[in-house]
Parts: structure tokens; sequence; C-alpha cells
């Protein structure tokens, strides 16, 4: 498997729009469902994790 610039930037993309994602929920839920936050950091550290724990493919 090739882990080439290609595929590190797009991991960056992805990770990017996983947190931008993350953050509009997070606030969302501490203006309005504040005890729904434990399980947005939940579901966002377990996106992370197989983010970059998936096989890179390079474009």
């Amino acid at each position: 498997m090739c882990k080439g610039p290609g595929s590190v930037r797009v991991k960056q993309i992805e990770f990017q729009k996983l947190t931008d994602e993350f953050e509009n929920k997070l606030l969302n839920a501490a203006l309005g469902s504040p005890e729904k936050i434990p399980a947005l950091v939940d579901e966002y550290s377990s996106s992370v994790i197989e983010l970059f724990n998936s096989p890179s493919s390079s474009p």
C-alpha cells in the first residue's frame, strides 16, 4: 500500500470535515441539549480513529 502525499492530503481534508461537523454539532448541543455532548465526543473520537487507521490509497 502506497502512502503518498496525495493520500495524506485526502486524510487531512477528511479530518477537517469531521472536525467542522463535530464543532457544529457540539455547539448546537451546548445550546440545547448538553447531555448529548459525551456521545458526540465518543462519536467524533471513533470517526477520527477509523479515519487514521484505515488503509490509504494514493490518488
